[in-house]
């Protein structure tokens, strides 16, 4: 039996191994049009973003990962054409945003943000958060709730600590039903590779969430790969260490009396299940949003339902300016 355990398990990360499909491809950080990138630096970081030009107030878009670039261009695009300036940014230890200092604690990823709001000279801004950065939104915005003038939680991540624990097990549940049984082999294998420092980690980290990322849409196996030079651009340590970070961390609370408009949503067929009733219920005064025919990434899934949300929100929802 022990011999059949360790010879299932040397199979599994062989074929991990095998799946690797990137050759460790330099993250070219892209030009968006309107837009103007800027590089905010300190003594061990660089934290790289585009500002969007607009007439009306800046909102901050937060992709999600933990652990990759940004990918909200389309949102980006969407909100600066009805005239908002916006400002995507690459978070710490992804594409050319550098994190010599190894840090990866949450209230590091805070402290990101308001460098950036004190870099653009933004007195308060709107935040929109996807996934991960939804979460990262509202532990910003439970720092700083004096410069947020609204919050947009798409597709949020539930919580910190346990809750991140029974999220991630949710997630895990979603994936091997997405999934072949060859690809959740390699899953597995994968996720066990991902945890060798280096290329070999590197590699394991992007076969896999190009794996994921086809898990998000109804027929995996019809969907195209996800774009090489975002998957450049992610790197082992930063999910890890964030991953240990979001565990360590004791369960969320949220503890200011708040009155800015809130909008929470979610696709129907969300990777997280049911659990967002923990979030509607933690903002007492939120619009909760379930939206057909629509999973995790709800701008590509239901684009024109999706986009009408946001304007409304925009534009009647918050005191826009």
């Amino acid at each position: 039996m022990k011999y059949l355990t360790i010879t299932i398990i040397s199979t599994v990360l062989l074929m991990a191994l095998f799946s690797i499909k990137d050759k460790h491809n330099l993250y070219i950080t892209p030009q968006f049009e309107n837009s103007v990138l800027k590089k905010i630096e300190t003594d061990s970081n660089v934290t790289e973003l585009w500002e969007f030009r607009g007439e009306k107030n800046h909102i901050l878009l937060i992709n999600g990962g933990p652990g990759v670039p940004n990918y909200l261009y389309p949102i980006a695009k969407h909100l600066n054409d009805i005239g908002y300036k916006v400002v995507l940014y690459n978070q710490r230890g992804t594409g050319n945003s550098i994190n010599q200092d190894g840090d990866f604690a949450l209230a590091s990823y805070v402290e990101d943000i308001e460098k950036i709001r004190k870099e653009l000279n933004i007195k308060a801004f709107h935040l929109y958060g996807h996934s991960w950065g939804g979460l990262l939104s509202q532990l910003y915005f439970s720092t700083y709730p004096e410069n947020v003038k609204s919050l947009f939680l798409s597709n949020s991540a539930i919580g910190t600590g346990s809750e991140w624990q029974i999220m991630e097990k949710k997630v895990m549940r979603y994936n091997q039903k997405q999934s072949t049984m060859l690809n959740w082999i390699k899953l597995g294998g994968l996720s066990g590779t991902s945890l060798i420092p280096g290329n070999i980690g590197d590699s394991s980290s992007r076969s896999m969430m190009n794996l994921v990322w086809k898990n998000y849409f109804e027929s995996p196996k019809n969907v195209e790969d996800a774009d090489q030079n975002w998957l450049n651009g992610i790197y082992s340590t930063t999910i890890n260490e964030t991953r240990k970070a979001l565990i360590n961390t004791e369960a969320f609370k949220f503890e200011h009396e708040t009155t800015i408009p809130i909008t929470i949503l979610y696709g129907e067929r969300d990777i997280y299940g049911e659990d967002y009733d923990i979030i509607f219920n933690r903002f007492n005064h939120s619009n909760n949003v379930i939206l057909s025919n629509s999973g995790h990434l709800p701008w590509i899934q239901n684009k024109s339902a999706y986009f009408d949300i946001l304007s409304n929100f925009y534009e009647n929802g918050t005191n826009h300016d």
